[in-house]
């Protein structure tokens, strides 16, 4: 993904947005990964790119939703909520890319 220069509200919403696209189609280079080397390094920036976004979202959005939208609290409360339970019961962190089952939880 290009350096984006974000300055106004729309352009973060803008910049999220094309990580959700960036995202999705890390997941198909993953599953479609022929060679298990090339599988670990796409999934291996996967997570990553993941983690960031995540942290983004947590520093920048969650604050504004917070200040801004009805009910603000409970939104990014629900969301950071959502986010420790998905990632304490989710077996992907320590899934190996070369199980024949890599991808069906996703």
């Amino acid at each position: 993904m290009a350096e984006m220069l974000v300055e106004t509200p729309q352009e973060v919403v803008k910049f999220l947005k094309a990580q959700h696209d960036l995202i999705n189609d890390m997941f198909d280079d993953v599953l479609q990964a022929s060679d298990p080397t090339a599988r670990e390094i796409a999934f291996h920036d996967l997570r990553q790119l993941l983690a960031l976004h995540e942290t983004a979202e947590e520093l920048i959005i969650h604050p504004r939703v917070r200040r801004e939208a009805a009910f603000g609290d409970e939104i990014a409360d629900a969301q950071t909520t959502r986010r420790a339970l998905k990632s304490s019961t989710s077996p992907r962190r320590s899934s190996s890319t070369s199980s024949p089952t890599c991808g069906r939880r996703w």
